[in-house]
């Protein structure tokens, strides 16, 4: 009885020849109709998808996996090359089956051997494009990174989730987003459309509106408790950075207070480490030159006042005054060695005090 199907053994170029699957297919089929049942195929879907079925390339070939030959090592040797492209009709004896209204019957006659590979698929071109880079906040930089990447829906979705990506945004030209591989213009340069990045920024804002909060509610516990437990007279000073006539920053600080004669200067972090510490204790030292070099006016009336040697002291090992949030409100712990009462009667630090 004649048979009116063929099974073909198919291969898509670059996957091991182990990795072979079968197709049964009419005889009468047309090549066209044939690019869609590879298409559809489980083993190719992925790779195709979204592609045209009028680009898949398709090849006949004759590649037996028994007596594993030129061809046979050729297609071994392409497992290894992430975008695997040869002469096919050179390399592998290949002939490409038209795209058109020509049947299968004009390429395979009869049913081809069982330990032949028949069927070549190749694997969609390449594009080349660039991402835009992103900072730790989620801020563009004026940076790219280039991809190549297969001409294939599978592997751009690896490259969104990659970038917790939903799409590519075109940074030239039309600003519609592209969700498809096929709409990737080769050397266009994109940015990605992204909640990542916008949560990036958006945690970016709000930690810094929390740091703003909490270097206000610090200096302002810091001034109640040395006013209600010490019972000595401190005001906000309402600059904080020292910057010179060129408008440099020199120095930073999270919050000032003084008195007549003392100055306090706050340093607030939600988790202080020991190098938060020493540096603490640096900027300190270097806080008059700093105001003398910049010459800033705001600043200039503070270079009458000094800090006090105890709380210098305490601030190599500990820290300066404690404050921390608790009970709904800051908390402010002063060590003996640094209370008021007590230091209001020692000697005052001359400005050239140099810690290490």
């Amino acid at each position: 009885m004649t048979t009116t199907t063929l099974t073909l053994t198919c291969l898509l170029l670059g996957d091991h020849p182990d990795k072979n699957f079968e197709v049964q297919v009419p005889k009468n089929m047309i090549i066209s109709n044939l690019k869609r049942t590879l298409q559809s195929d489980a083993n190719l879907s992925d790779t195709f998808e979204d592609v045209p079925p009028k680009d898949i390339e398709v090849w006949k070939v004759e590649i037996s996996t028994t007596k594993k030959g030129h061809e046979f090592e050729t297609l071994v040797t392409l497992c290894d090359i992430p975008a695997p492209c040869t002469d096919i009709e050179k390399e592998l004896g290949g002939v490409l089956l038209r795209q058109g209204n020509s049947k299968i019957t004009e390429y395979f006659s009869s049913q081809p051997p069982d330990d032949e590979i028949n069927i070549i698929v190749k694997r969609p071109s390449e594009k080349s494009f660039y991402i835009q880079r992103y900072d730790e906040d989620g801020d563009p930089l004026i940076e790219f990174k280039k991809y190549t990447i297969t001409n294939t829906q599978k592997e751009f979705r690896s490259l969104l989730k990659g970038y917790h990506a939903r799409a590519l945004r075109p940074l030239f030209g039309e600003p519609q987003l592209v969700t498809s591989v096929n709409k990737i213009i080769d050397n266009q340069k994109y940015a990605t459309d992204s909640d990542y990045v916008g949560a990036l920024q958006r945690r970016n804002t709000w930690s810094q509106v929390k740091d703003i909060a909490m270097e206000d509610e610090t200096i302002k516990a810091i001034k109640n408790a040395l006013t209600e437990r010490e019972n000595f007279s401190v005001e906000i000073f309402q600059h904080r950075t020292i910057q010179n006539s060129k408008g440099q920053h020199l120095q930073e600080w999270d919050g000032v207070l003084i008195s007549d004669n003392y100055v306090f200067l706050c340093f607030a972090k939600h988790k202080m480490t020991e190098q938060y510490i020493y540096d603490l204790v640096q900027r300190l030292s270097n806080f008059y030159s700093k105001v003398k070099e910049a010459d800033d006016d705001n600043f200039k009336p503070l270079l009458k006042k000094r800090p006090i040697e105890g709380i210098r002291t305490f601030a190599k090992s500990k820290g300066l005054i404690v404050v921390y949030p608790g009970g709904g409100r800051y908390v402010v712990e002063i060590s003996e060695d640094t209370l008021i009462s007590k230091l209001k009667h020692k000697k005052l630090v001359k400005p050239s005090l140099t810690l290490p």
